[in-house]
């Protein structure tokens, strides 16, 4: 198996800390941006098939262009790591609830990526906002989800943090990654957001490793 180097690349063209999709497909230009995903033809995209390639991130940059501070946050979609069955997903009042089939393990802040659904308004990547219990989970939608459950063959993936709410100065550049290595499995996804639209982001990856 070849070894290359790529470049990927990412402008946070809107603050949020999650998108949410306006019908069955996720909406990737609001909220969290996809920076890369480890897939040899879809990279940047969550484009269907193609080939999971195993990656390493060798260097993450996030760069402040604007005129005042911001704060970022990067994490890692695990590929692998979904909550299983999901009993339910109930929204009502802009507050979606999940029940799922057996432990989620999740916690507050974590984030998930729920895919699937044939229903308007669902799928999206979301923050944990509560944890009633071992097997529920709540997290905010936007004003646009209608009240009521979620249909569709739904899978819900993990996400996990690189960097939570670092601070970058205005005109200033942050080295996340370097000399560290982190290792992605093949279609892992590397997301970021922040808290203003004037954040660029450039990871140097390792390609297609054995």
């Amino acid at each position: 198996m070849a070894n290359n180097f790529v470049n990927a690349f990412a402008s946070i063209v809107t603050a949020g800390e999650f998108y949410q999709s306006t019908g069955s497909a996720t909406d990737n230009a609001t909220g969290p941006q996809l920076v890369y995903r480890a897939n040899k033809n879809h990279p940047n995209s969550d484009a269907s098939g193609g080939t999971g390639v195993n990656s390493i991130l060798v260097e993450l940059d996030a760069s402040n262009t604007g005129t005042a501070g911001v704060t970022l946050t990067g994490f890692i979609q695990d590929a692998s790591s979904t909550l299983g069955s999901i009993t339910s997903i109930v929204s009502s009042s802009d507050v979606a609830t999940v029940t799922t089939g057996s432990a989620h393990e999740l916690s507050v802040g974590m984030y998930v990526h729920v895919t699937g659904s044939s229903t308007a308004f669902v799928n999206g990547i979301y923050k944990v906002a509560s944890v009633p219990s071992s097997t529920t989970f709540t997290y905010a939608q936007n004003s646009g989800a209608s009240n009521g459950s979620a249909a569709g063959t739904i899978v819900i993936y993990k996400a996990y943090h690189i960097v939570k709410d670092v601070s970058i100065p205005a005109n200033s550049t942050l080295k996340i990654v370097s000399g560290q290595k982190i290792i992605l499995n093949a279609n892992d996804k590397l997301y970021a957001y922040a808290s203003a639209a004037t954040a660029d982001i450039i990871a140097g990856i390792l390609q297609e490793v054995s």
